[in-house]
């Protein structure tokens, strides 16, 4: 049998590194360098790989897979699970296989472990707080809304866990001036069985641009022009930069309205039905990717339902808890105000220290990065102010600022307080606020460079910060940093934002998922959903 840590590799220099080097890899494999390259000899011998020295700056090396090692492993592997110890069937559901083949190994071991009943016992249940009055694409405004329309609906482009934007619906798109022509993947349906149109997807982007959420992200198309079924046009005065990535947000998902005013999506599921309380998302058999091992999700409110229907894949098992992010706080400082960066720095270091006394430290379920015993700055070399510092509140933050105004006070700082309601904050462009600093919490893409882009396009965050540089030049130049990655672009603004003290991170909120023990393969994406497409079910009898 092929070197299963042909694999390890393959997923190393795939997901993990794109740029590698014989030490990092070697270390990734708990081997030596020279046990690593005599490896690569070997598998070279066999023309498995092409194995290509580092050189120059870096000491880069090069792998380059001559044969479909993954599916050889597979063949070979599913050739003796029958005959396999429970052992060794472990073993090889732990190799570094991808979605595909980890689906296919695990429905054979099902088979070869005989079990019964798999439809009915492929279920997933998900307790949440409560559940929005509408799923649609265009007025998505909630943690739970996202995951069920990540289940439900397809984008245009997907992104991928490397800051990556790919086509998803698309079969191919290109720009000519400042046009972005779009061309449909064929046979592609939606849960009813009706064939997607370019005329769904103009549809849906109208909606986007006439009345949305996210009218002024949208509102620089011109025009769409359907030429054919599987053909459209999206026009620009001028190209926008990034806007495939738009195209693949949770909010651009395309869709098709019936007769009846329900909704219907592309994705893995449907909603097979919608009460104040409960969901139910069932199968899309005419997915075009392969079926789920997860068959039916239930969504609740009432936990005691929850807890009736939990029992897992297998009845009552045990489960572990997954944290999946759904939000971040941090401060944010009016750059078009004339605070100096000690100055800010002096508001975080009393803000954080007053923060770190709610802190709970038994509080294991959200991240925080600021520590729970900040020190109070020294009162006698403390910085000075000239004028009163300004704070918008809300109903839930305003006690809070109450104490922190008497905090300042104690090093003759006076600071004013503003409340607004969520409601009012929402409409109101933060340049029509003359406040120094708002505590805010924003949902946002944790990868980058996507939580750049999100962050000047679609938080409250852009409303001081897409007009000015660098932050226009990242959204709108496209001479600006041609030559390096986006994802290092982005980063170098994030942290420059940091030490100006006019971005400050405070914790990453999460909410808790219980998953039973037979659940495998759980990922999750941005804005807090969990990935039901991807999970396999193991119904060995220890799992």
């Amino acid at each position: 049998m092929i070197d299963k840590r042909l694999l390890d590799i393959k997923r190393y220099i795939t997901d993990i590194e794109t740029e590698y080097t014989l030490k990092g890899l070697s270390e990734y494999l708990n081997i030596s360098e020279r046990q690593l390259v005599r490896l690569f000899s070997a598998w070279q011998e066999e023309d498995l790989i092409e194995y290509i020295p580092g050189r120059g700056r870096g000491n880069k090396i090069e792998i380059i897979f001559k044969q479909d090692v993954e599916a050889i492993i597979l063949n070979e592997v599913l050739a003796v699970l029958e005959t396999a110890k429970f052992k060794e069937i472990q073993a090889y559901v732990n190799y570094s296989w991808n979605d595909n083949s980890a689906h296919v190994i695990q429905r054979k071991i099902n088979q070869v472990l005989n079990q019964t009943n798999e439809i009915e016992r492929s279920k997933f249940i998900e307790y949440v707080p409560q559940l929005p009055t509408e799923i649609h694409p265009a007025f998505l405004n909630d943690t739970i809304g996202a995951q069920i329309s990540y289940q439900v609906f397809d984008a245009l482009y997907r992104t991928t866990n490397k800051g990556e934007v790919k086509r998803n619906l698309l079969s191919f798109d290109e720009w000519i001036e400042n046009t972005l022509h779009l061309h449909l993947k064929k046979d592609i349906k939606f849960s009813n069985g009706s064939n997607l149109t370019a005329k769904d997807v103009k549809h849906s982007l109208e909606q986007l641009i006439e009345d949305s959420l996210y009218r002024p992200i949208f509102s620089v198309i011109e025009a769409i022009e359907v030429i054919n079924n599987h053909y459209l046009l999206l026009k620009f005065n001028k190209r926008p930069k990034y806007f495939e990535y738009t195209l693949s947000s949770r909010y651009s998902s395309i869709y098709k309205k019936l007769p009846s005013g329900e909704l219907v999506g592309t994705g893995p599921y449907y909603i097979e039905r919608f009460e104040p309380d409960e969901m139910v998302l069932k199968h899309n058999v005419y997915y075009r990717g392969n079926l789920a091992d997860i068959e039916t999700i239930y969504i609740h409110t009432k936990k005691e339902i929850s807890e009736m229907r939990s029992g897992g894949i297998k009845g009552n098992e045990e489960s572990t808890i997954k944290k999946v992010p759904i939000g971040n706080e941090f401060l944010l400082f009016n750059p078009h105000k004339t605070l100096t960066v000690t100055q800010r720095g002096f508001i975080t270091d009393i803000f954080c220290h007053l923060l770190g006394q709610y802190i709970h430290p038994e509080d294991n379920v959200n991240h925080f990065y600021i520590p729970c015993d900040g020190q109070l700055p020294d009162k006698a070399t403390a910085v000075k102010f000239n004028r009163p510092i300004t704070v918008l509140a809300n109903e839930k933050t305003e006690a809070f600022y109450k104490i922190l105004k008497q905090l300042f006070a104690t090093y003759e700082v006076e600071l004013n307080i503003i409340v607004m309601s969520h409601i009012d904050y929402l409409n109101t462009h933060l340049l029509n606020t003359d406040v120094d600093f708002i505590w805010m919490y924003e949902n946002y893409n944790q990868i980058q460079p996507f939580k750049t882009y999100d962050l000047l396009t679609q938080c409250k965050f852009q409303e001081w910060y897409s007009t000015i540089n660098p932050g226009r030049s990242i959204m709108e130049d496209e001479a600006y940093m041609r030559h390096d990655a986006p994802a290092t672009v982005a980063n170098q603004y994030i942290r420059y934002l940091e030490l100006k003290k006019l971005f400050v991170p405070l914790a990453l909120n999460q909410r808790e998922v219980e998953i039973p023990q037979s659940i495998k393969n759980i990922k999750t994406h941005s804005y807090g959903t969990l990935d039901y497409k991807h999970i396999v079910i193991d119904y060995s009898p220890t799992a």
